[in-house]
């Protein structure tokens, strides 16, 4: 049986290999800085994941990854307010195992439950849609973006 964990949001998804330059636009997704996109299809299947866009380039954002964590897309021509979901067992090691994510289309998404709060990265605390700060650690993130 799936655990199913809800990760914090992303402004767009790549369903295709991640620019490696400018224009920096995915799925109609101008990004700025702190934006975290996900991506599906990277030539190398053990670099799909979580990216965030800052100083003028994509990273890795070394989100810790497991079979069920579902991602918010905030953004973007095709997926927005849709969901996506990690589909790999076992142990996820970033930039080594393949990952694989399921999309979840809008008619389904609209079925789960409303996405209220996220878990801070930092701390683990309740951090709820609309707050840009982390009331026990401080720190401060939005929903699709980290500042």
């Amino acid at each position: 049986m799936r655990k199913w964990n809800w990760k914090r949001s992303v402004a767009a998804v790549a369903t295709a290999p991640l620019p490696t330059g400018p224009p920096w636009i995915i799925d109609g997704v101008e990004l700025e800085p702190g934006f975290c996109v996900l991506a599906t299809r990277e030539p190398r299947f053990a670099d799909n994941g979580v990216y965030m866009y800052r100083d003028g380039a994509l990273a890795r954002a070394g989100d810790d990854m497991a079979c069920g964590d579902m991602m918010l897309v905030e953004g973007g021509v095709c997926y927005q307010d849709t969901v996506f979901v990690c589909t790999t067992d076992g142990p996820i090691v970033c930039g080594t195992t393949g990952v694989d994510f399921e999309h979840i289309p809008r008619e389904t998404a609209a079925e789960q439950p409303t996405v209220t709060a996220i878990d801070c990265p930092k701390c683990g605390a309740p951090v709820h849609r609309g707050q840009s700060r982390c009331e026990y650690c401080n720190c401060y993130l939005e929903f699709g973006r980290k500042r």
